[in-house]
């Protein structure tokens, strides 16, 4: 590769897992959102995750406090210091995620 070019993007863990032989991972349960919420990324837990969960929101809410339920059961609440815009995004921390129950029912983010 010479000076200055681009270098490839690098692919996925699990991709580059399956592609050395693993099995491709199982899919886990689906992450669905209620108005005002938009949309959560990424959209499906298939293992803890290692990064942020990004949330977004379809009108600006002053004070917004989001809870995390799978079958009935609370998995994580946080009230947000700043207000929830459409323009951004709000980060969840991953560490909720290990108490997700894989073979359960959707993932239900809400702003209570």
């Amino acid at each position: 590769m010479g000076a200055g070019a681009a270098r490839p993007p690098r692919p996925p863990p699990p991709v580059l897992a399956h592609l050395a032989g693993a099995p491709w991972p199982e899919p886990g349960p689906p992450l669905e959102v209620r108005a005002p919420l938009l949309w959560v990324t990424p959209n499906r837990i298939t293992d803890t995750a290692g990064r942020p969960l990004l949330l977004r929101t379809a009108e600006t809410v002053t004070a917004p406090v989001v809870t995390v339920t799978q079958d009935g059961r609370s998995l994580w609440r946080r009230r947000f210091p700043g207000p929830a815009s459409p323009s951004r995004s709000l980060r969840l921390p991953p560490h909720w995620t290990a108490r997700v129950d894989r073979t359960g029912g959707p993932v239900v983010l809400a702003l209570g």
